[in-house]
């Protein structure tokens, strides 16, 4: 593939001030920081259109005001815009007992909108308080008798003549528009499930607090049900004394037991075995378990088990999760069949592509301009370039956004399956196909886009048929009777030049003309090497972002030609994390022989000899070796190696061993014969004489 590591989805969060920015950055990188990267734009703090706007996939608006600002910019570009619903803050509701003595508080916000919305969350809470709103800008004078005022997470805003400030920490995202972020942005929906055990995680921490607030407020212990009854895990939790506190749904449903009856049980009573013996076990070692395979009721179990502690360190309560071990591979086989389905799908924009150069950015100025015609493209560059890249970029970017994106590699179709592959066939068409007929590629990128890889490999059959698609928009299935209208946008690509194929007669010169009716012509790295430290750390960062990279090892990549492009960077660097150490510096010892024999810049490089038939670096390396014949009968490898390193900083083993081998082979050392190493002959000590 010319495509880079699998890029994640861009969201922007847009707000009014930076903390609330921060906080639903931070929110959303936890819970779905494995399929999308968070960016933000305050426009409290400036009201210049961010560039990622253009690239977003989804924009998150944290307010009423900035999703109406959002949509008239989105609206043209096609962009998704949602309002976050926030929620209550879990950690925050402790400081809410501050208020079991007051009538009256009122609650700060920075606009109207955001304070009204605080009140509605708080006045669900039904702790008899009356609140008042007081936003930024508010010019009405506040009540003398009124000491208290709430703020979720604004508390430097605050106004000096209240007494008593009570921050209940920013508002949260509420699971519903998670569930959104996920459904637009093709997440596996198998994600609910975790952002649903970290909204029960935050739930747990502050099981106190909420057993409190529960007492005044029963829709608030009825959501937490909710959140226990749509995990597929079954939950078990226990209390100090071994009583079960929480059995949710799924519990009921597995082991057939009714939790009104064994709430407030002891756990032993209710498996009397000791099946869960491991939830009394973490009361007692306060530790989590983690992946533990138990046996209950004649069925295996997968079980993790957590603590939650006091403010002594004392542990409150144990909860465990259980899931059946034969449902694993369900799931699996299930995540396969989802991944599978989006086959279909493009998954990078132009946000993927990175890098500064000149070239690389005039590619992309009109790649983005091209994305909003219809006209077909022809993507020209070397293999490894980034091709696919550019076509899902351009196809994320245009007007069939939503609809599929198939890539095809021309030069695996075989001309003998061509019409079937690319058209479809229909029900007993030739012998062996499929009952019911199967539909072709043009057919499943209906609507959408099909991106032709390595056209100019396509035989003169396959340049036929494409050629007739192309102009008539229509294909006829194998065996079929009628023709169907096909509605789909072409990306062609080479890495060869199609006109030199045509002056050799071997490629079609009007689908020649059909194809590069927009030309983009991708630069090699060679000619990109300013890109060259962006991209070669952004891959180490996706695998090792502790590792050191030495500028010795930087220069050499930068001078390095690269043939193979980005996909030989790649692969290069995902060499280097594999074979360093943690925290190590990479050196130039760690890159392979076969990309540095020819390195001129290197030591032991292509080099003018001395005149007597060996090079600089091996009369140093001669003349150290001779040093230590005569005092030590020899030196070995490591230690010659440290000893050159000083006088030749860039040297590596690999030309270290390439100079012992030389100057062997010349009969000036004998080098792995003795123990002691390498050691000067006395043909080598009259050569030096003779220098």
């Amino acid at each position: 593939m010319d495509a880079l590591p699998l890029a994640k989805k861009m969201v922007l969060v847009v707000g009014h001030i930076q903390l609330t920015c921060k906080n639903l950055q931070l929110s959303l990188k936890h819970v779905l920081g494995k399929y999308i990267e968070v960016d933000s734009w305050c426009v409290g703090e400036t009201t210049n259109i961010p560039t990622e706007l253009q690239t977003a996939d989804l924009v998150l608006a944290a307010t009423k005001e900035t999703y109406a600002l959002c949509q008239n910019y989105c609206r043209p570009l096609g962009t998704p815009v949602i309002l976050a619903e926030r929620a209550l803050s879990i950690q925050g509701l402790e400081q809410l007992f501050l208020l079991e003595k007051a009538e009256r508080a009122y609650v700060y916000g920075m606009t109207e909108n955001q304070t009204k919305n605080t009140i509605q969350l708080l006045d669900e809470l039904k702790l008899g308080v009356e609140f008042i709103p007081y936003y930024a800008n508010n010019q009405v004078p506040c009540r003398k008798d009124i000491d208290f005022i709430i703020t979720p997470g604004l508390f430097n805003f605050i106004p000096e003549q209240f007494k008593t400030v009570i921050d209940i920490g920013p508002k949260d995202i509420a699971l519903s528009s998670l569930a959104q972020i996920i459904n637009i942005l093709n997440i596996p929906i198998t994600e609910i499930n975790s952002v649903a055990t970290y909204y029960l995680g935050n739930i747990f921490k502050n099981v106190s607090y909420i057993n409190h607030v529960n007492s005044q407020n029963e829709r608030l212990y009825n959501q937490r049900d909710v959140f226990l009854d749509i995990l597929q895990e079954a939950i078990i939790s226990i209390d100090s004394n071994g009583k079960i506190i929480v059995f949710n749904h799924e519990s009921e449903r597995i082991f057939n037991l009714v939790a009104e009856n064994v709430i407030g049980t002891k756990i032993n009573e209710v498996f009397p075995n000791g099946e869960l013996s491991i939830l009394v076990n973490c009361f007692t070692d306060g530790k989590a378990v983690e992946s533990e395979i138990c046996q209950i009721g004649g069925k295996h179990f997968i079980v993790n088990a957590n603590v939650a502690r006091n403010s002594d360190g004392s542990v409150r309560l144990a909860l465990a999760t259980l899931y059946p071990v034969h449902a694993i591979s369900k799931m699996e086989t299930r995540i396969r069949n989802e991944l599978k389905s989006k086959k279909n799908l493009a998954r990078h924009s132009f946000a993927s592509i990175r890098g500064n150069s000149p070239a690389i950015q005039k590619a992309v100025r009109l790649a983005k301009r091209f994305a909003e015609s219809d006209m077909t493209v022809l993507l020209e560059g070397e293999t490894g370039t980034g091709k696919e890249l550019f076509a899902q970029a351009i196809h994320n970017a245009s007007p069939r956004r939503k609809n599929p994106f198939l890539a095809v590699n021309c030069s695996a179709l075989q001309d003998n399956l061509i019409e079937s592959e690319l058209f479809g066939y229909e029900d007993g068409a030739f012998t062996g196909a499929r009952k019911g007929g199967k539909i072709g590629l043009f057919e499943e990128a209906q609507g959408g886009t099909i991106f032709l890889d390595e056209i100019g490999s396509a035989s003169r059959i396959v340049q036929d048929r494409l050629l007739r698609a192309i102009e008539e928009h229509e294909i006829r299935r194998v065996g079929g009777t009628h023709n169907i209208d096909v509605d789909v946008r072409i990306i062609a690509a080479t890495n060869t030049s199609l006109e030199a194929l045509v002056d050799k007669g071997i490629f079609r010169l009007d689908l020649f003309y059909r194809l590069c009716a927009l030309p983009i012509s991708i630069p090699p790295l060679r000619n990109r090497k300013e890109d060259i430290p962006i991209l070669f750390k952004n891959f180490v960062k996706l695998i090792s972002p502790e590792l050191k990279i030495t500028q010795s090892v930087m220069d050499f990549l930068i001078r390095y030609s690269w043939p193979g492009n980005i996909r030989e960077l790649q692969n290069f660097a995902n060499y280097i994390c594999t074979i360093s150490e943690a925290h190590k510096e990479i050196d130039l010892d760690d890159i392979p022989s076969y990309m540095i024999k020819n390195d001129k810049a290197l030591p032991g490089g292509p080099k003018i000899n001395t005149g007597d038939g060996i090079s600089k670096e091996e009369e140093i390396m001669l003349r150290v070796i001779s040093n230590y014949s005569n005092q030590f009968c020899g030196i070995g490898f490591t230690k010659l190696y440290r000893i050159l390193k000083k006088e030749l900083p860039n040297i590596t083993q690999y030309y270290v061993k390439k100079w012992l081998a030389r100057l062997a082979q010349q009969g000036l050392v004998e080098s792995g014969v003795r123990r002691q190493g390498s050691k000067i002959t006395d043909s080598g000590s009259r050569f030096l004489q003779n220098l």
